[in-house]
């Protein structure tokens, strides 16, 4: 029996990932106070960067027309059996892959690539010897098959060695671009595939599209031959089983009971708690492909507190009588459900008995008044009224075979949401009345003005692809930032598609927290993003102005920023790039989140995106990975936030270390240490699950699961959200006074003449 998706060692970057087109401000983003004087953490802000993928080959290597033979394809194969990022590939991939591959050489004494060169190759030595040069120093020769460069088919990096042939060399190389696309094929497909199969299965049809998502990607796909056995009848259970394909047997007590054929299941107890296998499975034939999903997976995916029975009822609740009353202290205390196992043919309820629980079924079948009642669905909802809740019944409801129910009483349910269903349903009306009030806004008409309109006041920020201007619109006398990107950049850099994903989030940003976009402006020479100026402070100064915050700080701090994630992806926006120095601190002492540059809209909440972008420090194994990711790499950059806040410092490589290398080691191979000081360990235990390694395990099935996390008990979500909880900082603001010059007139003093743009571009229709 095999595993195809296993632990592997972990990789040792050689990177070195070019920036990305965002603006770093001198004196904070868009923000004119500045730096505190006596820091009590790391001053040195940290830039976001990104990868460039290019299509020039670099290496000195001379291609050639050679088919593949018999034994070229199994030296090959046999090569990528020995190097970790080929292990998740089954051998039907790593055929495609080959089939990608192609033949070239080297003259004896060529150097095939030098230390620092650019990397776009992958190299299997077919024929001849080569030698391994660092710092001008051989370190050692690699003879047939060994394989080199593998690095190059992660990262836009730097050679960090030269190669040297000894002797004619022949080489079969994979291209970096192929390796990328061929890997997101491949996980893509056996994503879909795996779920699909989650579709088929009724026990998870409760569940959120969100939560089936992630459990896809944590399947695990497991293989037997014929005769192996898959689970003995008496030993502990803890996983849950999908037939992806063949037949197995099931047997009890030596008893022969069943078949089961691709698409069915079992073990679905095992997800309840702790029980024993009822049953031995067995691989009928030559080939079984199992999918698996253990205990702690679906526990941790579904949420902390809220256990499986009782989020299914809130999935359902949403949907119902009751979508209007669900806030997350209320999902808390909803946990208590009992579970219950009736017999088949057993009587909840007697014709003329007042229904007085909510039920909901985990497995079985229920009848009442000729209809059925299947697993995930729930009843006595419309008994809650006051009116209905009088109304006795006008058939029993009984068991159509053994049924697992899961109940709650109506006056503890009411007791839960705090009054009866009309009254608490009414308030809630009410209150989100005001709420929707606070979070839309009125975005002003700027389509009529033109960049001679403004007035510049002040170069904000300068980066390594443009700057940012504070400005003021002639006619309303108001305050912008105007972010100026030159096309000659844009175009050098391969980076039309980042500008472009930047001002697509942009424009479907309308809330309270998020930097509201007003428009965009082009010219001969520069893409301009006209954005609301944000008067405030950068949270980096902040957290240095107030030394190591205390969990009462923290929460305040960390909650705004998972309302704002959450409300980005509901945009499914990607972020890419969660750190202190993207939330301004507002006058009011709340947070907003500005600078899309690194953002990235997704078509669907199950699509992945490949680039490596972010700041080092800030960045999730995936990312590095290079193997595709999603919204979850935001959480994992929550969780840096989180310990960095608490702790005085990010927890991989420290404040000051700059070194890539290290960074990203430190974040593949290292482990969070916390510091002996910190002693709120609710607030360890959030920031473990935030840093998971295994992405979908950080949400913990939903953000209403992530808000009722033991650290926030007591919290108060909506005041936060009214903003009705004190702010534990104002900052100060320093008054600045401005040049006013029309702002064409300060864009023209800033262009040196390497920034004037020579060629029509067309990639520039939309802004």
């Amino acid at each position: 029996m095999g595993v195809c998706i296993s632990k592997v060692p972990q990789p040792q970057p050689e990177i070195n990932i070019d920036p990305m087109p965002t603006i770093q401000t001198q004196k904070g983003n868009y923000s004119m106070s500045s730096l505190p004087a006596e820091p009590r953490r790391g001053d040195k802000k940290r830039q976001a960067k990104i990868e460039v993928i290019e299509e020039q080959i670099h290496e000195n290597v001379v291609k050639q027309a050679k088919e593949k033979s018999p034994f070229d394809f199994q030296m090959i194969l046999n090569a990528f059996g020995n190097h970790f990022m080929f292990a998740q590939l089954d051998n039907d991939d790593k055929a495609k892959l080959i089939d990608e591959m192609y033949y070239v050489t080297a003259k004896n004494a060529d150097y095939i690539f030098k230390q620092g060169d650019k990397a776009t190759l992958f190299f299997i030595i077919e024929r001849g010897d080569c030698k391994i040069i660092i710092n001008e120093e051989v370190k050692r020769v690699l003879k047939t098959p060994a394989f080199f460069g593998e690095l190059a088919l992660m990262y836009h990096a730097p050679r960090s060695a030269s190669v040297q042939a000894i002797g004619d060399c022949g080489f079969w190389v994979l291209e970096r671009k192929k390796f990328r696309k061929a890997v997101e094929d491949i996980q893509q497909k056996a994503y879909e595939t795996n779920r699909k199969f989650l579709d088929q299965v009724k026990f998870f049809d409760f569940m959120t599209e969100e939560q089936r998502d992630s459990i896809a990607n944590v399947l695990i796909t497991l293989k037997f031959k014929q005769g192996e056995i898959i689970v003995n009848e008496g030993d502990m259970a803890n996983s849950f089983y999908i037939i992806q394909k063949g037949i197995v047997s099931v047997t009890k007590q030596g008893q022969f009971l069943r078949y089961m054929n691709q698409g069915d299941s079992f073990g679905e107890q095992a997800l309840f708690g702790n029980c024993v296998r009822g049953a031995t499975v067995k691989a009928n034939d030559e080939d079984v492909n199992l999918l698996s999903l253990s205990r702690e997976d679906i526990t941790t995916i579904l949420g902390e507190k809220i256990q499986l029975h009782s989020q299914s009822f809130i999935q359902i609740c949403r949907n119902g009588h009751l979508k209007n009353i669900l806030n997350q202290e209320i999902l808390l205390k909803l946990s208590n459900f009992k579970i219950k196992t009736y017999e088949s043919k057993e009587y909840l309820f007697s014709k003329n008995q007042m229904i007085d629980k909510l039920i909901i079924i985990l497995d079985g079948q229920l009848e009442f008044d000729g209809q059925l009642y299947n697993n995930g669905q729930l009843f006595g909802d419309t008994f809650l009224q006051v009116e209905e809740s009088k109304r006795k019944i006008s058939s029993d409801i009984v068991t159509t075979r053994k049924t697992t129910l899961s109940e709650l009483p109506f006056k503890q349910f009411f007791e839960c949401i705090g009054g009866e269903l009309e009254t608490v349903v009414k308030k809630n009306k009410d209150r989100a009345g005001s709420s929707s009030l606070l979070e839309k806004r009125q975005k002003s008409n700027y389509s009529l003005l033109t960049l001679e309109d403004f007035i510049g006041l002040q170069l904000l920020g300068e980066g390594t692809f443009g700057n940012a201007y504070l400005v003021k619109d002639i006619p309303q006398q108001n305050l912008h930032v105007m972010k100026c990107v030159p096309k000659v950049n844009i175009i050098a850099n391969n980076t039309e598609r980042h500008i472009k994903n930047e001002k697509q989030a942009l424009d479907l940003l309308n809330h309270p927290s998020l930097v509201c976009f007003h428009r965009s402006f082009k010219d001969q020479n520069y893409i301009y993003l006209l954005t609301e100026y944000v008067k405030g402070k950068e949270l980096f100064h902040v957290i240095r102005d107030l030394g190591l915050l205390n969990s009462y700080e923290t929460q305040f701090y960390i909650a705004q920023m998972i309302n704002i994630l959450e409300k980005l992806h509901s945009y499914h926006i990607i972020y890419r790039d969660v750190k202190p120095e993207n939330f301004i601190v507002m006058e009011n002492g709340y947070l907003k989140l500005i600078d899309m540059g690194t953002a990235k809209v997704l078509k669907s909440r199950a699509s992945k995106t490949y680039t490596i972008v972010g700041t080092p420090h800030y960045m999730s194994p995936e990312i590095l990975k290079g193997k595709g990711y999603t919204f979850s790499t935001d959480l994992w950059s929550l969780g840096i936030c989180f310990f960095e806040l608490m702790c005085g410092e990010v927890p991989f490589a420290g404040n000051e270390d700059d070194d890539p290398y290290i960074i990203q080691e430190a974040i593949l191979n290292g482990r969070v240490e916390y510091p002996q000081f910190l002693k709120d360990f609710k607030a360890i235990k959030l920031m473990d699950q935030l840093m998971n390694r295994t992405p979908e395990l950080r949400l913990g099935g939903s953000y209403d699961a992530l808000k009722v996390h033991s650290w926030f008990d007591g919290f108060q979500w909506e005041d936060l959200e009214m903003m009705e909880i004190k702010p534990p900082h104002i900052p100060k603001l320093q008054q600045s006074k401005y040049e006013e010059i029309p702002f064409l007139d300060m864009i023209k003093r800033d262009t040196s003449p390497d920034m004037i743009c020579n060629v029509i571009v067309d990639w520039d229709q939309e802004f």
